[in-house]
């Protein structure tokens, strides 16, 4: 979603989380400014956010060079891309739907849009029954809840590194151009864990869920976010436990 605000004889452009409403980014003139179709011999060059000259293209290669990242950050699928080229227009004109979150899941090799801020008054109208529902356990095999798409399902993660907005590239700690940390989730927080193979994670995920052992020692907040796994030194210890105490 695209908000204008004019004040001061000058017009703001902001990008709007098409779930919570809040603003994630201001958008530069150089990121939504195109060139007419029929002027194909101008070079025109406009100064990006850095101070950068920028050849401004016509909207078709503006949104032929977009298309394939939007798909790969889950801010348009097939279907999205066949009305995109029927139309040769976003929902925005020149964006997409847009998402507070990004952030590449380094576990499972992918990039996932969504809104994150799941206590958010909107967010809560939209989707408390069905985010916040009791069948809907913190953790799964597919990783821990951390918001939801732009569709409404919910979006799980084992790992995030999170993705800067403004910029489309991994978040840098402030004032350096090292990259931020990988934030583990849940259970794959704990190494031990994350060094098991697929089945044999998910199969500990299912049997800890199940086990009112493991949830009368340590808690069923820690079982049900996986951060219970940390309890254990390794992988050997917590099998002992579960075959001795779990059903």
């Amino acid at each position: 979603m695209i908000r204008y605000t004019l004040g001061n004889g000058s017009q703001s452009i902001k990008e709007v989380c098409e779930v919570c409403g809040e603003e994630i980014v201001d958008l530069h003139i150089s990121d939504i400014l195109i060139k007419p179709a029929w002027d194909t011999d101008t070079v025109y060059k406009v100064k990006d956010r850095d101070g950068n000259d920028k050849v401004i293209e016509t909207q078709d290669q503006f949104l032929a060079d977009l298309t394939a990242s939007y798909i790969r950050e889950g801010l348009m699928d097939s279907t999205d891309a066949t009305e995109f080229r029927t139309k040769k227009k976003l929902k925005y004109g020149m964006r997409p739907d847009a998402m507070c979150s990004m952030s590449i899941d380094t576990i499972a090799g992918v990039t996932r849009s969504f809104c994150g801020k799941t206590d958010n008054s909107e967010f809560l109208r939209k989707y408390s029954s069905s985010f916040h529902a009791s069948t809907e356990k913190e953790t799964s095999e597919a990783g821990v809840k951390v918001g939801v798409d732009r569709k409404g399902n919910i979006i799980r993660m084992k790992s995030q590194k999170k993705i800067d907005l403004v910029y489309r590239r991994p978040k840098r700690k402030p004032e350096s151009t090292d990259e931020e940390d990988i934030k583990y989730e849940g259970q794959f927080e704990t190494t031990w864990f994350r060094a098991l193979n697929d089945s044999t994670k998910e199969n500990y995920i299912r049997v800890a869920l199940g086990c009112s052992a493991l949830i009368t020692r340590y808690g069923e907040a820690a079982v049900e976010s996986g951060k219970v796994m940390s309890e254990f030194r390794n992988s050997d210890e917590f099998k002992t436990f579960i075959e001795r105490e779990c059903e």
